[in-house]
């Protein structure tokens, strides 16, 4: 009887170190499992909000037939940088840029109020 449980204390002696380590490994892929369910429901939250609240889909604005420059007081100017800038900006939000002839127009109307139209 004794032999029995000499022998069952060296084998439990034998196997702590081995039965500790396995113990760490299972923590360690727990709180890795813990902190992958954290990052999927930031991401579920995400997608959530904007399947609740998408983001405004970019308009179409005509626009009206330009006032040529030379008729146009600063103030007109002015807005009119302001507005055409506000508009690139959203469109810039969205990923797209301004057409080309609205940049042109751009330049013109900020050449125009530096040369004080």
């Amino acid at each position: 009887m004794m032999a029995f449980f000499l022998a069952v204390g060296l084998f439990a002696a034998a196997t702590a170190p081995v039965v500790a380590k396995v113990n760490e490994n299972i923590e360690r892929q727990r709180e890795a499992e813990r902190q992958l369910m954290k990052s999927q429901q930031r991401a579920l939250d995400s997608l959530n909000l904007l399947i609740v609240h998408p983001p405004p889909s970019p308009q179409v604005v005509r626009q009206p037939t330009p006032t040529p420059i030379q008729q146009m007081s600063k103030r007109q100017v002015f807005g009119e940088i302001e507005r055409i800038e506000r508009q690139q900006r959203d469109l810039r939000r969205i990923g797209q840029d301004l057409p080309l002839s609205t940049v042109d127009y751009l330049e013109k109307l900020k050449t125009a109020l530096d040369s004080g139209t």
